[in-house]
Formats: C-alpha cells, sequence, structure tokens
C-alpha cells in the first residue's frame, strides 16, 4: 500500500514537471499574448450580484454560483470584444515564465507536503 502511494506522488510530480516544460516550450514559440482582465472583473462582479439572488431564492450557496456562471459568460464576450495584443518581449518572457515557475514550484511542495502527511496517517 505504501509502495503504491509513494508510486501515485513520484508520478504526480514527474507530470508536474512535464507540464512545467510543455507551458515553456509553448510560452517560447508564442509571438503574442492576449491582455485579459475582462473575466476576472465578470467573476467578481457575478458574485456581487449573485449574493443577493442567493438570498431571495433562500439558498446562499446558490446564488454565488449561479454568479460565477453569469459573470463568465459577460467576461468571455468582453475579453473577445476588447483584447489587447501584446508583442512578447524577452523581458516579458521571462517575467512570465518566472511566475509560472513560482506557481508550479508551489504546486509540486503540496504535492510533496500531501504525500508526506497522507504517509504519516497510514
Amino acid at each position: 500500500m505504501i509502495i503504491y502511494s509513494i508510486l501515485i506522488f513520484i508520478v504526480l510530480i514527474v507530470l508536474a514537471i512535464f507540464a512545467l516544460f510543455q507551458i515553456r516550450k509553448k510560452l517560447m514559440s508564442q509571438k503574442y499574448i492576449f491582455e485579459t482582465k475582462w473575466m476576472s472583473m465578470g467573476i467578481g462582479l457575478g458574485i456581487i450580484l449573485g449574493l443577493p439572488l442567493g438570498l431571495a431564492l433562500g439558498n446562499i450557496a446558490l446564488g454565488p454560483a449561479l454568479g460565477v456562471a453569469m459573470g463568465v459568460a459577460i467576461g468571455s464576450s468582453l475579453e473577445k470584444r476588447y483584447a489587447k495584443k501584446l508583442k512578447l518581449t524577452p523581458e516579458l518572457r521571462m517575467k512570465i515564465w518566472k511566475t509560472k515557475l513560482f506557481l508550479f514550484s508551489f504546486l509540486i511542495l503540496g504535492i510533496i507536503v500531501f504525500g508526506v502527511l497522507f504517509l504519516i496517517n497510514i
């Protein structure tokens, strides 16, 4: 049982590292990137509008869920309309790469911590 758990966590770490290198490969081949901010604004607005809806329906959990769905729809339509095309400079590529590397390092650290805690409790 423990051996299978260790193998699963090793496979998860290898897959996370493989995904990181695939993202780097894709990032280096791109010439442009689209600046997107409308989706997050739409989701935030949808949650704010969904809370009163949930209270009115008597189910507080239903309101934010419906609000997020409405916010995604509004945000995606606004992103299609107002998308800005940014040229990827080497500095911007390095900034994006460092951000993704930082996030993936937390993912790998989380997998390792979860694995250690799981193995301690077995």
